[in-house]
């Protein structure tokens, strides 16, 4: 399975693109460009409202998805894994994702209804296992360890910190505040939850 990393570039002016690269998940190494696109981040106009914003056709999630549809299935039984940052925790992006039968990495940043565990379809157990996604990564337990070495960076000197991993099986719930997503089926996912020890970091 290889790695579709959504990297954000520069189209001048410190104003951002993005790019969908290949990387190989053993060695590292980007082995090629399959998509491209860049975008110009404009300033919202004055006065919108929410609801003016999300209707707008040039929101910058929409890189994203373009990005995940352009893309495509993987061939041969094989399948993608499209790795975002914070900007990719948006419950399109995961619905794009499945329609394409491939998998996404994502980090956290909405707190999100959930429901555990799921049925064997992936579906939602009932309203009366709703959770929250935040509470349920903090009652995550540890399940291994890892020492890691943190090169120095700037002035900050070397260290060698104490990874601490667990996760857990959840299925997210489609925003029912979001007319374009809140008909979707509910989309499985393992949280994993990370933390080091030694340099007073999360």
């Amino acid at each position: 399975m290889l790695t579709l990393c959504l990297l954000p570039t520069s189209c001048g002016f410190g104003k951002p693109g993005i790019f969908t690269g290949v990387v190989d998940p053993t060695g590292h190494e980007l082995r090629g460009l399959v998509h491209q696109q860049t975008f110009c981040r404009e300033l919202h106009p004055p006065g919108e409202t929410r609801g003016q914003r999300y209707h707008r056709t040039d929101r910058e999630s929409e890189t994203w998805l373009t990005a995940v549809t352009a893309v495509g299935r993987m061939p041969n039984d094989a399948g993608w894994v499209h790795v975002g940052d914070r900007a990719a925790d948006f419950f399109g992006l995961m619905a794009t994702t499945r329609a394409t039968n491939s998998h996404v990495l994502i980090r956290l940043v909405q707190d999100r209804v959930a429901s555990s565990p799921p049925d064997s379809q992936g579906e939602a157990t009932g309203d009366a296992d709703r959770l929250r996604l935040m509470a349920e990564t903090r009652r995550v337990s540890v399940t291994t360890t890892q020492a890691v070495a943190i090169a120095s960076r700037g002035r900050r000197p070397g260290r060698v910190a104490t990874l601490s991993l667990g996760s857990v099986r959840l299925t997210i719930r489609p925003p029912q505040n979001e007319p374009r997503w809140r008909t979707s089926r509910p989309r499985r996912c393992c949280r994993i939850a990370t933390g080091t020890s030694g340099d007073g970091r999360r």
